[in-house]
């Protein structure tokens, strides 16, 4: 899983699309997720998590990979508008030094 919040001049900013692919700019691993809003009920506005996004690679099972997370436009999403960050995730969820579970911020 990665999560983190996206921030405009120091403020958690809702509405911006958030993507997990296999390469910069690449198509998406799971939906977009588009900040401050519900990650139960899609599209729903999340007041109590204002410019939160989660993306969830896949659930309830470890999965090795690398995956760049990046901000895309909107309403298309065919572009990526930021830098991208790589995560590396492992398939041993018990190793101490492994990881699952990042949080990347975006600053705009």
């Amino acid at each position: 899983m990665i999560e983190g919040i996206v921030y405009n001049n120091g403020v958690p900013e809702n509405g911006v699309a958030v993507r997990v692919a296999k390469a910069q700019g690449a198509y998406p691993m799971v939906d977009d997720f588009v900040s401050g809003t519900d990650p139960i009920n899609p599209g729903k506005p999340d007041p109590n998590n204002p410019g939160r996004y989660i993306l969830q690679i896949v659930a309830g099972a470890p999965r090795e990979g690398n995956w760049w997370v990046f901000v895309v436009d909107r309403p298309n999403g065919t572009k990526q508008i930021s830098e991208a960050k790589l995560i590396h995730t492992n398939d041993d969820p018990y190793n101490p030094v492994n990881c699952q579970h990042a949080f990347v911020d975006f600053v705009r």
